[in-house]
């Protein structure tokens, strides 16, 4: 009964505060807020961080959850939302999305395979930025169709430029990755 409760508490919180506003669009600021918090999961829970992520885990123990009253699901929660739709958490490890907040039918695939609106390979386009990174973050500009709205003039899908804010793994960790997997993870904010 106890997990009934929060799987009703949570699906209010979520119903209530995933689309607070359509308008709004995620900052650069909110994205490295998010990203943060994500580097703070992988902190406390380490690679099963993907699957807190993806609402396979629970984020603590059973009694880490019942002496906290589910807080650090909340606090996942927070992490994991935003209010423009379009702004969405995503992680890549060894060349497959190990998270696809967008799509989450596509966690375990290979996310190379990625294009964006313009044709380009722009997973391919993360790993390089990253690779070339000092510090383990990085964006990335890239070109997302609007789906279902169309240009009068031309008739195609309108497109916009997004800019994705990207975390390396060790950036991730808070030190040298010895996981033996390669990942980053990101998430997309409006090009202003």
């Amino acid at each position: 009964m106890r997990s009934l409760k929060f799987l009703v508490a949570t699906v209010a919180f979520f119903g209530a505060t995933a689309y607070v506003s359509a308008d709004h669009e995620q900052s650069a600021k909110e994205a490295k807020d998010r990203l943060d918090g994500v580097a703070q999961l992988f902190a406390k829970h380490g690679s099963n961080t993907f699957n807190v992520l993806n609402g396979v885990a629970r984020g603590g123990s059973g009694s880490e959850q019942s002496s906290k009253g589910g807080s650090s699901n909340i606090a996942n929660a927070e992490i994991l939302r935003s209010d423009d739709p379009k702004a969405s958490l995503f992680c890549v490890k060894n060349g497959n999305w190990a998270v696809r907040q967008s799509r989450p039918l596509d966690v375990n695939k290979n996310a190379m395979a990625e294009h964006d609106a313009n044709g380009e390979a722009v997973v391919q386009k993360m790993i390089s930025a990253l690779h070339n990174s000092q510090d383990g973050t990085a964006t990335v500009e890239y070109t997302t169709a609007t789906d279902g709205v169309k240009d009068p003039a031309t008739g195609s899908d309108v497109k916009e430029k997004r800019v994705v804010l990207l975390y390396r793994s060790d950036k991730l960790l808070g030190k040298k990755n010895d996981t033996g997997d390669k990942f980053f993870c990101g998430t997309t904010f409006h090009k202003s």
